[in-house]
């Protein structure tokens, strides 16, 4: 759906850091568009802020719309290069204004699967549904295996909500 009459889109384009961006290392952007060709309206939404996120943050999988904001997972690397899951709740309306803001990862490697593979000690989440009161979070791990992880939508929101960013 749109927001405020316009297409939004997140995304993390590696390349934009330094003084001209606001960012000294890759960050979350959000986009506006009219259309879905041009996105001529950029803001710079999140940077990393946790030592869990150091490296730098990207989006993950797509938002989803609750009664207390838009459910945004997102992706941190630590300068270790390990990649763990956290979890930010934007303004229904002004998705530039961050309600809340885990500092703490919800999903991070445990597991021989996600320590060991491709790419050591990832969880990376690609889609996530919602099954009644169920979120499911599909992600993969060691870019070797897909899996799931399960969470109750609700306790999760108020967790995200009860972290002020």
């Amino acid at each position: 759906g749109k927001v405020g009459g316009r297409f939004a889109m997140l995304h993390r384009p590696s390349s934009w850091v330094g003084p001209k961006y606001g960012c000294e290392q890759p960050s979350i952007w959000l986009s506006f568009s009219a259309d879905l060709l041009n996105w001529p309206e950029e803001h710079l939404l999140a940077r990393p802020v946790f030592g869990w996120e150091a490296a730098k943050i990207g989006g993950s999988t797509p938002p989803i719309r609750t009664d207390k904001g838009w459910l945004t997972l997102y992706h941190g690397v630590d300068s270790q290069s390990v990649y763990r899951t956290g979890a930010m709740l934007l303004d229904l309306d002004n998705p530039l204004k961050i309600l809340g803001r885990t500092p703490e990862p919800i999903l991070e490697p445990e597991t021989d699967a996600e320590h060991k593979g491709l790419v050591n000690n990832v969880v990376f989440p690609c889609g996530n549904v919602v099954i009644g009161d169920m979120l499911f979070v599909y992600y993969g791990a060691a870019d070797t295996h897909c899996c799931v992880a399960t969470a109750k939508l609700n306790e999760l929101v108020d967790y995200v909500a009860s972290n002020p960013a």
